[in-house]
């Protein structure tokens, strides 16, 4: 009940600092984080323009028309396509979109993750002069390449994880369908991928908190990489721990029906009205603010906790 009193006072306290009126966060909205939902958009409607057109359609026994499998309920995204013809020459214009868009979607994440953490550190602690111009001084000086190699090193270590509880799992099976009866390893086997499972979901949540709490260290502190992971695993000990977890679960309860919702009355549902879509429009958006300054508010938390200091000034002199 104690940590989940925390949460909550994190959530308030992330709300007086969206709800403080700084012009820097509406701003961060508009030039930074909007922009990343307009090329996702654009993405969505380009790869369902193009997959069609990939010759694959005419396969009646293996594909189906976009409209059919939304009615049928078995697909979300395009047409049903072979895995045996997915880096087929025929799909290179959809791969080069996919990689034309991760690009400058990476560029935008970067900046409105270190800004939006940066602004919402120092209206925290008081400091509401922070302008939009000092902000952006301050991210593209190094914050961001201490953040962008921050990413990378999380991108490694899910690869990693993945990669070793995969062959943790194969190498499981496969012993056991070697040692035991049929029937019995049908059942043994089973147990063994439950656990398996719930051991590696239990690792991806412990990779995740640490993960989003290094996004705020690589911005706040000298540190990225590894080495901002290491400092957020630090931070996360003891009763912070809970708390994190509460968290991280809210806000993916969260995360599920703003995408929901933005999937439906944004990407199929023009239908239903302009302010319908307006406002499923600004759920992801307003969403992803939430997300970065609770992260924040979090983090001082975990300094608190651990009678650390925390000096916002080292990130003006990078």
């Amino acid at each position: 009940m104690q940590s989940l009193g925390v949460v909550f006072g994190i959530f308030k306290d992330s709300y007086k600092i969206i709800n403080s009126g700084n012009v820097s966060l509406y701003k961060i909205i508009c030039f930074l984080i909007l922009p990343t939902y307009f090329i996702s958009l654009i993405n969505k409607l380009a790869s369902d323009a193009l997959l069609p057109e990939t010759g694959l359609n005419n396969q009646t026994n293996t594909t189906t028309t976009f409209n059919q499998t939304q009615e049928s309920g078995l697909a979300t995204f395009g047409p049903y396509i072979p895995y045996s013809h997915l880096f087929s020459s025929e799909f290179a214009p959809f791969w080069r979109l996919q990689l034309e868009c991760f690009i400058p979607t990476l560029f935008f994440k970067l900046l409105y993750t270190s800004a939006g953490i940066y602004t919402a550190a120092y209206i925290h602690t008081g400091q509401d002069d922070v302008i939009f111009p000092k902000v952006m001084a301050v991210v593209c000086s190094k914050v961001w390449k201490r953040l962008f190699f921050t990413f990378f090193s999380t991108f490694i270590a899910f690869i990693a994880f993945t990669a070793v509880a995969t062959l943790v799992l194969a190498t499981a099976c496969t012993t056991f369908l070697t040692v035991i009866s049929s029937r019995a390893s049908v059942i043994t086997i089973s147990i063994v991928v439950f656990f398996v499972m719930l051991t590696y979901l239990t690792g991806l949540v412990y990779l995740m908190l640490i993960s989003q709490l290094a996004n705020v260290v690589s911005v706040l502190e000298e540190s990225g990489g590894f080495t901002a992971m290491k400092k957020s695993n630090q931070l996360l000990k003891g009763n912070m721990w809970v708390v994190a977890i509460i968290m991280f679960f809210f806000l993916a309860i969260v995360h599920c029906v703003v995408q929901y919702a933005y999937g439906k009355l944004v990407m199929y549902a023009w239908s239903l009205g302009t302010m319908s879509v307006i406002i499923s429009s600004l759920l992801p958006i307003m969403f992803t603010l939430i997300e970065l300054v609770s992260q924040t508010v979090l983090y001082f938390v975990c300094k608190s906790y651990h009678q650390e200091k925390v000096e916002l000034d080292q990130v003006n002199n990078v």
